[in-house]
């Protein structure tokens, strides 16, 4: 026999989601003030779609442990409380905001267009403006209300 140390109890489970579902909320209101603010260049729009991706992902991990949604539940007093439903939204924002962001970026051939070389060697990320953002600002306001 061996130690089954595979799994992740509920408990766990839901303290991990609790503090996933913080994290995105702070780098989601983070992200939209600093946008809103002066807009963002082509390396810091890569950096925010790899951590929606990432944290997309975690939540997508999490919501599957056995016993979540009981647990859920229990803990908040609340037998109309679905943690799936409360995951799905918090989800389907981020890959809205993604799927935004993919389809904003200037491409040609299938390759994106975010950098200039003006001396030949050097790279320039491209400058998107606080405007030219407005609508990824609405979409990172909107996932980081999911979460109370």
């Amino acid at each position: 026999m061996a130690f089954k140390a595979s799994s992740t109890i509920p408990a766990r489970g839901y303290d991990e989601a609790k503090s996933e579902a913080i994290r995105i909320k702070n780098v989601v209101t983070q992200a939209a003030t600093r946008i809103a603010a002066g807009g963002a260049n082509a390396d810091e729009i890569y950096e925010l779609l790899l951590t929606l991706g990432y944290h997309r992902d975690r939540l997508n991990t999490l919501k599957t442990i056995p016993g979540l949604a009981d647990y859920a539940r229990s803990q908040e007093a609340d037998p109309t409380y679905d943690v799936a439903v409360e995951f799905s939204g918090l989800v389907t924002a981020i890959e809205s905001t993604i799927t935004w962001m993919q389809s904003a970026i200037p491409a040609a051939g299938g390759y994106d267009q975010m950098y200039s070389r003006p001396g030949g060697v050097q790279l320039v990320p491209r400058v998107f403006t606080a405007a030219t953002l407005a609508p990824l600002v609405t979409r990172l306001q909107a996932a980081a209300a999911l979460v109370v």
